[in-house]
């Protein structure tokens, strides 16, 4: 593949080249490489493993990708989508950084052939209110019913989509970006209607969470915008999964405590207090899903990091385990949270916990009376959180 330009745009908008990516040998092994222009100038990181230094630099860790740019790229469902609009289909993840629609992609790095642009590639958001006519492409994509000219809209708004999940960028009268989430085909419960409901009490606890609408579809089916957090009114905010940020090797497992650690490494306690809520949340609504990529960093236009606002946080309504509280420890529960040395006061970290175990505790009412989940599904939700996510027993 030949060189790419990375840029990066500020919250402002404002644009500048910040150097060069370039694929080497047949294992598609990254190097990159900051412009002089950068260094002299903002000089600060993109992101982890890339320090601003001149020369080049490798993925470290024997990694083959940069983590900060496999954050920008898309991941199993874009991947999905561009291997059905491009022929041949991309192979490495630099043909498919590259491949994703410049407007929608993840992050404030852009990507041109040429220093002076013009930005790769084709694609971009969809009208909301064309939701429904995306979301039938999106069906007739899952189930393989179609030509890819079936697929048009789909085929622009969905390239640059992180998760297994389908969904697509879409954007509204004012301009503002938002991620379509879809029900999948294989689904076995309302699996949008759980996350907006998470939503809904994590904002009542007090975290940070994107806005969003909850769109029905019909009695067990529904869609889920969310907004896009790494966008401005005029430009875009850096973003790094916690992946990215903890420098998670291929075949680490990460845990909350080093979540933690790399959250207050860039933003004190408040970054240590905000993972200490986004662990109690997960727990008290079982989320399962709470993977290194669903956490992580957005970047000011001074290149300084803070936790960004919790998203994909979906309740399982059955077993299952996640993102273990600290490494070699299986258990995960609010009052083994509370029992680990977080680095910051024992009393904050309890205040946290008791403000988002109290608002979680009626996820499954909010689910049923103000998004319309069957309240039979809701009740048999709610008695298998009830025990895997309970209140510590001096609590009650």
């Amino acid at each position: 593949m030949e060189p790419v330009f990375v840029h990066w745009t500020a919250p402002t908008g404002q644009v500048q080249l910040a150097g060069r990516l370039t694929t080497l040998g047949p294992t598609g092994l990254q190097r990159f490489s900051y412009d002089s222009s950068w260094l002299a100038g903002p000089g600060f990181t993109l992101g982890e493993g890339l320090p601003p230094e001149s020369g080049g630099l490798l993925p470290p860790g024997g990694a083959t990708d940069f983590g900060l740019f496999a954050d920008a790229g898309p991941d199993a469902w874009g991947r999905r989508v561009l291997s059905r609009k491009i022929e041949p289909p991309p192979r490495s993840s630099s043909e498919f950084l590259v491949a994703a629609a410049d407007l929608t992609r993840q992050g404030a790095l852009r990507f041109s052939s040429d220093p002076a642009g013009p930005f790769l590639s084709d694609g971009g958001p969809e009208p909301v209110d064309g939701l429904r006519d995306l979301y039938s492409e999106v069906r007739d994509f899952q189930a393989d019913r179609s030509s890819p000219g079936r697929f048009a809209r789909l085929l622009r708004a969905a390239t640059s989509q992180g998760g297994y999940r389908p969904k697509a960028a879409v954007v509204d009268g004012d301009g503002r970006l938002w991620i379509a989430k879809f029900p999948s085909e294989t689904d076995t419960y309302d699996v949008e209607t759980y996350e907006a409901a998470a939503l809904q009490v994590a904002s009542e606890a007090g975290l940070q969470v994107p806005r969003f609408q909850h769109l029905r579809v019909d009695a067990d089916r529904a869609i889920l915008l969310v907004e896009r957090f790494d966008r401005t009114p005029k430009g875009r905010r850096g973003y790094q999964s916690m992946r990215t940020a903890t420098r998670l090797g291929p075949n680490e497992v990460i845990d909350y405590q080093l979540m933690a650690a790399t959250a207050g490494f860039h933003a004190g306690q408040r970054g240590v207090a905000a993972v200490v809520g986004l662990a109690a949340l997960n727990i008290a609504v079982n989320n399962i899903d709470d993977h290194s990529r669903n956490a992580g960093l957005i970047q000011d236009g001074n290149g300084r990091w803070a936790p960004a606002p919790v998203f994909d946080i979906v309740p399982y309504p059955r077993e299952g385990e996640g993102t273990p509280l600290q490494a070699g420890h299986g258990e995960r529960s609010l009052e083994a949270l509370l029992d680990l040395d977080w680095g910051i006061p024992a009393a904050r970290v309890e205040q946290e916990v008791r403000r988002v175990a109290t608002a979680a505790q009626h996820v499954f009412a909010v689910a049923v009376e103000k998004f319309g989940l069957d309240p039979e599904a809701g009740a048999n939700a709610e008695r298998h959180r009830a025990t895997v996510g309970a209140p510590p027993a001096h609590w009650r």
